[in-house]
């Protein structure tokens, strides 16, 4: 039976009687996952009140804000009272220029491509991807983090001057169109890996990003809501997924937790994400997405202020004076300046940038790179020309602030351990070093106390470290000793201890059973230094050996054992 509810309405907006209107739920959702829509906001916290219920899309209060719901969603919304009007979805408005295979490959493939004027077809943007790593197989290499039922594919180009091998650099990371019918940061994901790729060697500022990090570029993030039910044209294209569910607001949220209510169940593309994100540990992030134009930076959940709150507005403001440089006087004006707090602009639950920030510590942005949802195609270019600039400069700040490796000083393994920033860091903003040992702390200018952690090792304090300057680099590598209440309860589980462990001059031994006799090697695997023993406990004088590691080994009449010696001096 047709579900068919009647709202009345006599509100005026823009001078402009809404009319009654007759939504008929069966027929309105018959084609599409989603309705889009706007509605009067009176108060702020109606609109708060509301982005529980729907996805709201942008607005302000004392305005008209606009929406996008499923059909559960809507049914819910209805139940509000509040007036609202049916809008066209933003990706019909216009047929975009596509681009087919066939056509790529005519107009000559990866070769350093200057105009990007096209949305690639589903089939094209896979080509295009692989034609960067067989174009660039020692600078890209293309990593699938998982197919959805639809059999399209969640792609990310990883780019690195050693990409066969992971180093000891931060790992940064770009997306795009998690809202699939915002479309504008698609093929400019797409132009920036060709950019990246074909000036590095040329371009000193390429190269040095290129040599210093990890990149990842995801350029689709929800090709399921971009293509919809169509390979072939993004023209139709959904904010939603093909389940019908936001993608940006299934996250776990600081504030709230797990998935939220209106967002449930996790979508598989959420948890792809999820498992890159804590495969990867990305030191910095940004997703962009389209429809107004501004930089919008945590917290989106919460309105206390990030402990970085001045390192974000700092690099947000860098981002938009850059693109209005680069751009007409009109670009990227949103709240005046081209930048905004999230939670200040509206209440969003569940999104990508919050989880990014807290549960990874990580540092997110959201970009809104255009007023214009599907942005025409001849529009890309010029919005590349706007946006290039400032795209290389925030990915520079990864390479800033305090970074280093966290090492085990006995055996120079990596460690990964947590920098909190004394005085500072609260609400999750530490950070970690990942399993190379590989850290980096963005930060403010300013003098900082830095305390390093791990389980089974000693804190390791260091104070009065300075930052000078936004774009200042400071290394600062790390040694944590293992943590030993006691030489007995080593013994407890090792067959004998030596310690001091890094050891200067003397060593001193102590074995569970008497040991007969006692050997030392280098790292070419000569022994370098033979005794027999008697006691339980001795002591060697080190002092004519040079700076290195070392391995004892220690033979009993049922047992032996080694252990490995660091020499320093």
């Amino acid at each position: 039976m047709k579900q068919l509810i009647t709202i009345f309405l006599a509100v005026f907006f823009c001078c402009n009687l809404y009319a009654q209107e007759t939504v008929n739920l069966d027929e309105l959702f018959a084609d599409r996952v989603e309705v889009y829509f706007e509605f009067e906001v009176a108060e702020k916290a109606d609109l708060a009140a509301v982005s529980k219920l729907v996805s709201i899309d942008h607005g302000e209060w004392g305005k008209m804000a606009k929406a996008y719901a499923n059909e559960r969603e809507f049914k819910a919304f209805l139940a509000t009272g509040l007036p609202f009007k049916i809008l066209p979805p933003p990706s019909t408005l216009h047929k975009p220029k596509m681009m087919n295979v066939n056509e790529w490959k005519t107009k000559g493939g990866v070769a350093c491509l200057e105009t990007w004027d096209f949305y690639p077809t589903y089939s094209a943007y896979e080509t295009i991807m692989a034609d960067f790593a067989a174009a660039y197989p020692d600078l890209c290499r293309i990593v699938e983090f998982g197919q959805l039922p639809s059999g399209r594919k969640l792609l990310a180009a990883v780019i690195s001057d050693n990409v066969a091998e992971r180093e000891v650099e931060p790992r940064f990371l770009y997306t795009s169109s998690i809202h699939g019918d915002e479309t504008t940061g698609f093929p400019l994901m797409l132009q920036l890996i060709d950019y990246l790729l074909c000036e590095y060697g040329s371009n000193d500022m390429i190269t040095n990003i290129v040599d210093g990090m990890e990149i990842w570029i995801n350029p689709l993030a929800n090709p399921d809501g971009t293509y919809t039910d169509n390979n072939e044209t993004v023209f139709g294209a959904t904010r939603y997924n093909s389940e019908g569910h936001d993608l940006n607001r299934n996250y776990p949220d600081p504030i709230i937790g797990n998935v939220p209510v209106n967002q449930r169940p996790m979508q598989l593309e959420t948890s792809l994400f999820m498992a890159l994100a804590e495969e990867n540990h990305f030191v910095m992030s940004a997703n962009f997405h389209g429809g107004t134009e501004v930089v919008n930076y945590p917290w989106d959940t919460r309105p206390e202020l990030h402990a970085d709150d001045d390192w974000w507005f700092c690099v947000s403001s860098e981002y938009a004076e850059s693109v209005h440089t680069n751009g007409p006087s009109n670009y990227f004006d949103g709240f005046g300046d081209g930048v905004t707090n999230g939670y200040e602009w509206y209440e969003v639950d569940g999104g990508r940038q919050d989880y990014m920030t807290y549960y990874q510590h990580g540092r997110e942005v959201t970009i809104e790179l255009s007023d214009q949802k599907l942005l025409s195609a001849n529009k890309i270019a010029a919005h590349w020309d706007y946006n290039r600039d400032a795209l290389l400069n925030y990915m520079e700040h990864a390479m800033h602030g305090f970074q280093g490796v966290v090492t085990d000083a006995l055996t120079g393994e990596p460690i990964e351990a947590r920098l909190f920033v004394r005085n500072h860091d609260f609400f999750n903003s530490d950070v970690y070093s990942n399993e190379l040992g590989c850290y980096a702390r963005p930060i403010i200018e300013g003098t900082y106390t830095l305390l390093f952690s791990a389980d089974g090792y000693l804190d390791a304090e260091y104070k009065d470290l300075k930052i000078t300057k936004k774009r200042q680099g400071f290394r600062l590598d790390v040694s944590l000793m293992p943590e030993i209440t006691s030489i007995e309860d080593r013994l407890k589980t090792d067959d004998f201890v030596l310690y001091p462990n890094p050891a200067k001059n003397t060593l001193f031994l102590k074995f569970e059973k008497t040991a007969i006799q006692l050997q030392l090697f280098d790292m070419t695997g000569r022994i370098i230094y033979k005794t027999n023993l008697s006691k339980k406990e001795t002591t060697l004088d080190i002092s004519d050996l040079e700076a290195g590691i070392y391995w004892v080994k220690a033979i009993g009449v049922d047992w032996s054992g080694s252990q490995k010696m660091v020499v320093g001096k």
